[in-house]
């Protein structure tokens, strides 16, 4: 097995949304964003979280670089634990971990060049000193991503490139500090299905150039597949299947990935599609079921499904799954 590049324990962040009057005995209302989840991402691979929206794959990623702060958990990092960083460790933990985010028309600063816009990190780290050298590194980041010929792009204003010209300059900003771990938060959600392939396979090539880890967050799981190396389905604040990408889509033993893997498009219209029968909406985060969280939307939870919350355990060896019946063997989810 490879080595471990960051591993995750028990890591909580309830987001606190109101509070009673405590003269009369008021508790405070609590959002569980996510609920003691515990996953791990090797040495060069790509790790992908997938789920609706709504359930906590993104606040993990904000975790992760310290965006927000944990309200419990240990995120494990070279030897450090991020979750227990102060302020002023913050800045240097932050050149090693970089995120990219999902929209490039609001994360790129529009009165900033390209140049400008890349050698940001740079100087903000003290990786440069003189301008010759900030443009050099520059440079070479805008080749990784592909923006070549470099003098074409390296003057240009956000609002001069394309979508996906734009999402290259960000992953030439989080990449220009050689950082040793990426999250990359639904990175090729908003640009147009023509042109999202060509972001994948760039990070794909950046990871195998570079052997940098990514944590790679999407509701899709037709880009998790051709992304990642393992699959974690979130619903409601915790991981409830992790496994190999293969072994997920042709062998999901919870019912939430069965339905969203049924979700997906067919390119096939003589093809039939069965439905599953998923009922209901997703609950609140606010008020979480008892039990298993997703038996009230389950067409064959029975009555422990109610009472007692399955554990993420092994079904066989590297697929676990937080089902009282896939972790039995039983075939009842098929």
């Amino acid at each position: 097995m490879e080595e471990v590049a960051m591993k995750i324990v028990e890591l909580t962040k309830y987001f606190e949304i109101g509070r009673g009057l405590k003269i009369f005995g008021g508790k405070s209302t609590y959002l569980k964003a996510v609920d003691h989840v515990t996953f791990n991402v090797r040495n060069r691979e790509i790790m992908a979280l997938v789920g609706e929206s709504g359930c906590g794959k993104t606040t993990i990623g904000f975790l992760i670089v310290r965006l927000e702060d944990p309200t419990s958990g240990h995120i494990l990092f070279e030897q450090g634990d991020i979750a227990t960083l102060k302020k002023k460790e913050l800045k240097s933990f932050r050149r090693n971990v970089q995120m990219i985010f999902q929209d490039p028309y609001s994360s790129l600063n529009p009165r900033l060049t390209v140049m400008q816009t890349v050698a940001e990190p740079l100087i903000n780290h003290k990786m440069v000193v003189t301008a010759d050298e900030a443009r050099e590194n520059v440079a070479m980041a805008l080749e990784d991503v592909g923006l070549v010929p470099v003098d074409e792009y390296i003057e240009r204003f956000p609002h001069e490139l394309s979508g996906g010209e734009r999402q290259r300059v960000a992953i030439a900003r989080a990449l220009a500090v050689r950082p040793k771990f990426i999250v990359a938060d639904e990175p090729v959600s908003m640009l147009d299905v023509s042109i999202r392939a060509g972001v994948m396979r760039l990070m794909l090539d950046l990871r195998d150039k570079y052997g940098i880890p990514f944590l790679f967050i999407t509701h899709d799981l037709a880009s998790a597949r051709f992304m990642a190396d393992r699959i974690a389905v979130m619903y409601l604040g915790k991981i409830v299947e992790l496994a190999g990408s293969d072994e997920v889509i042709s062998n999901p033993r919870h019912p939430y990935t069965k339905a969203l893997l049924r979700a997906v498009p067919v390119g096939d219209p003589n093809r039939e599609r069965v439905p599953l029968p998923i009922k209901g909406e997703i609950p609140s985060a606010i008020d979480i079921p008892t039990g298993c969280r997703f038996h009230p939307r389950c067409p064959w939870a029975e009555d422990i499904c109610k009472q007692a919350e399955p554990e993420l355990k092994e079904y066989r060896e590297d697929h676990l799954a937080a089902c009282h019946f896939a972790v039995e063997g039983k075939e009842r989810v098929e």
